[in-house]
């Protein structure tokens, strides 16, 4: 079943006929609960319930009725939410005792047997604030208060990704749609690694990842390579996934890679905050955020604001 997705706008929010959440930084997730189980999926259908047992177990047990529901699996640690403390829980099987793992609601497409997919947002938002029994674990994501732009400016000044936009009165739709808006405080992406570079001084496994995206005939494009945003467990465990993907071959149809490097197979998706692209279509001050197990890589593509 694939989540309705939001589309990238360069416009300033609408300030009216919409309603507004924050975008949350985490994993996206369809959960399906029944009345004898709870089942948590990413959006490209891998079972997430072994890796966030405590949230499996808290849909069980607050679902008033069988649903099928949308939202976000997030943890928080310091009062923030943290990105790389689901990457080290997903991929290291690391056990934070500071972060607390969350999931955040904002849908409902089935409820009690039947499809709730047509109604409006409104009457969605209202039907899944009555299917659960919120605590700390299973949240509602809130409708937040103010113009678009007002509220912008304070998702940014609070650290946050970013927005999601709307539109009052839209159904739900299995594809990317522009009834939903996307807003972020900065340039954020995922991209696919195609190679790495070796390592310099003392810094251990790989230098840089070397990242790019699909076009839209499927020829794999170099966006560039991120060389920061790395602490040395995660050298570690992704330098050991890069060497069981290596192969001989540049993966990239178009642009110039740097002559030299290890290859590897395009199959893991990496998430890359930057400033801005450069003219010659590589990335300027890019970051490594972490893995994106969620993505098929062949479904990444450069995002372009839609006006």
């Amino acid at each position: 079943m694939s989540p309705m997705l939001a589309t990238l706008t360069q416009e300033t929010p609408p300030s009216s006929g919409w309603s507004f959440e924050r975008k949350y930084d985490g994993y996206r997730a369809i959960c399906i609960v029944t009345s004898q189980d709870a089942r948590l999926y990413s959006r490209n259908r891998l079972d997430l319930g072994d890796d966030f047992p405590g949230i499996v177990a808290a849909l069980k047990s607050q679902a008033l009725l069988p649903c099928i529901v949308d939202g976000e699996v997030i943890a928080m640690s310091g009062g923030k939410s943290s990105f790389s403390a689901l990457q080290r829980r997903a991929f290291l099987h690391e056990t934070d005792l500071s972060a607390k793992f969350q999931l955040v609601l904002f849908d409902v497409l089935a409820l009690d047997g039947h499809a709730t997919t047509r109604l409006p947002l409104e009457e969605r938002r209202g039907l899944l604030r009555e299917a659960m029994e919120w605590n700390s674990v299973v949240r509602l994501s809130p409708a937040l208060r103010g113009t678009g732009a007002t509220l912008l400016k304070r998702a940014c000044e609070k650290g946050w990704e970013g927005l999601i936009g709307k539109r009052v009165g839209s159904t739900y739709e299995h594809r990317r749609s522009g009834n939903w808006q996307k807003f972020k405080c900065q340039q954020r992406q995922e991209f696919v690694i195609g190679g790495y570079s070796e390592p310099q001084g003392s810094r251990q496994g790989f230098g840089a990842l070397l990242i790019g995206y699909f076009d839209a005939q499927g020829g794999f494009c170099y966006a560039g390579k991120v060389g920061t945003g790395f602490d040395e467990a995660r050298l570690t465990s992704i330098f050991d996934l890069l060497r069981a993907s290596e192969t001989t071959k540049s993966p990239f149809a178009i642009g110039d890679p740097p002559k030299g490097s290890h290859w590897v197979r395009p199959e893991l998706v990496a998430e890359v905050s930057f400033t801005e692209w450069t003219p010659d279509g590589h990335l300027r001050h890019p970051v490594f955020e972490g893995l994106r197990p969620n993505k098929q890589p062949h479904q990444v593509q450069r995002e372009y604001p839609q006006p």
